[in-house]
């Protein structure tokens, strides 16, 4: 074979520009030229060489992509910030994409006081634009409290993007209820009061009900946490023994049931 002399190439801008460069030889066999400050799109150019007796030789067409942006990530769909769970499965979904590259893997890191879990997201099968990615998780293998979830995309040339972070919370915790107002009371009030507070590890408020004889008389839906709390009636009570109990239901819908009490409503209707 014959040594090459020149070597031409041929550059095919996205905008339908062609530019010809001569190439330079770091010996006759081999020739390269730099291409400086590309847009990160898609590219294509062939070579052509010519030798020291002048025959002609061309390469195929050849298409290459710049990239060096991270994919993006459209949106955490499931769970949503600061959502709530006690127990089950839980399909976690996200929607990255990449302008100029395939996405190769994407990766839940689940961070919290104990460490972190990384899970590989499975791409869904019928997605037509391949942008959405799952991972069905068990919350029984999660320790009750705040989680941080971040999202670890990467593309087929290696550039990640690990910038999106959401909070949940898990919580099988039922709230824990004491009652204060003392068993077998007497009131003389036909719409009495009744005294208790709550505990809960978590979360700082809890919906709570007042029962009597089974049926709701008092609802407060954003009761403190360690706190004492009163729930009057909200209608009449006629004279004689009930019992009474309050229920309290966390922001993971777990429900705490207090211990059920005893009491009497005695109003004297007697003129003086």
């Amino acid at each position: 074979d014959v040594n090459l002399s020149t070597a031409l190439l041929e550059w095919n801008f996205n905008n339908g520009t062609v530019t010809n460069f001569t190439m330079n030889s770091s010996n006759l066999t081999h020739f390269y030229y730099n291409m400086t400050n590309l847009n990160k799109i898609t590219y294509s150019y062939k070579v052509y060489g010519n030798d020291s007796v002048n025959n002609f030789g061309e390469s195929n067409n050849i298409t290459i992509t710049v990239d060096n942006l991270p994919p993006s990530v459209v949106s955490i769909n499931s769970p949503i910030n600061n959502e709530n769970f006690s127990s089950g499965i839980e399909i976690f979904n996200v929607t990255v994409n990449d302008t100029y590259s395939n996405i190769d893997t994407v990766l839940f890191n689940i961070t919290n006081s104990s460490g972190q879990i990384i899970l590989t997201a499975t791409n869904l099968i019928d997605d037509l634009n391949n942008d959405t990615w799952n991972y069905s998780l068990n919350l029984n293998y999660l320790v009750e409290e705040v989680h941080t979830l971040t999202i670890i995309a990467n593309d087929t040339l290696g550039n990640i993007n690990n910038t999106e972070s959401i909070n949940f919370t898990v919580d099988r915790t039922s709230p824990q209820i004491n009652l204060i107002t003392e068993n077998d009371s007497t009131f003389n009030l036909t719409t009495p009061t009744f005294q208790f507070n709550f505990t809960e590890n978590i979360f700082n408020t809890a919906n709570c009900v007042l029962y009597i004889n089974d049926t709701a008389y008092a609802i407060n839906e954003s009761v403190l946490n360690f706190t004492n709390t009163n729930l009057t009636t909200n209608t009449s009570l006629a004279n004689g023994n009930y019992f009474w109990n309050i229920n309290c239901t966390d922001s993971s819908s777990n429900e705490g049931s207090s211990e059920i009490y005893s009491f009497s409503l005695s109003q004297d209707y007697s003129p003086p």
